[in-house]
């Protein structure tokens, strides 16, 4: 091979690579440790978000914005969610929701579009939301459910249920 085509062929190479090496390795958010088989996940605008620890998990719940540094696009308009705080925040369903606007997060749980298919918490089933979805509010995060009769056990015991963010 011809000097000057080796060399283009080997920068070939290392560029078809660099994005391999470029990728981070999957890690908690709080820590930054490498995941371990007791590793558990939390929902952020519909994309996971590792924690290594039992211990981990309780941190992020206290203060999820302090360990989030990016989040994927607003759910609804899908434009950059610019600044992550507790007042941007939304909790469906146990999982979290920021927004790039207040309109966003005010709309999101009256636009069943947005809202596509959520996970019961009670029955684990996954089921399409819409307007007609039972739901519930318990301490300022909200909940939709697959049937009447899942709420109905939700409501007489919410705490085997909820998990709350931002509460210390």
């Amino acid at each position: 091979m011809h000097r000057a085509a080796a060399h283009c062929f080997a920068i070939g190479l290392l560029a078809l690579s660099l994005p391999a090496l470029a990728q981070k390795v999957p890690g908690c958010v709080v820590d930054r440790k490498p995941l371990t088989k007791g590793a558990s996940e939390v929902q952020v605008n519909r994309k996971r978000t590792a924690l290594c620890s039992a211990k981990c998990a309780t941190a992020f719940r206290k203060a999820p914005e302090k360990y989030l540094e990016k989040v994927s696009d607003c759910p609804v308009l899908h434009n950059p969610v610019a600044k992550i705080s507790a007042d941007g925040r939304l909790v469906l369903n146990n999982q979290l929701y920021y927004f790039c606007c207040a309109g966003c997060k005010d709309g999101f749980l009256q636009s069943p579009q947005h809202l596509k298919k959520l996970e019961d918490v009670v029955t684990q089933e996954v089921f399409p939301a819409g307007e007609s979805s039972p739901r519930a509010e318990h301490e300022g995060q909200y909940y939709l459910f697959a049937t009447a009769a899942t709420k109905a056990t939700f409501e007489k015991s919410p705490e085997k249920y909820v998990v709350l963010y931002g509460k210390p």
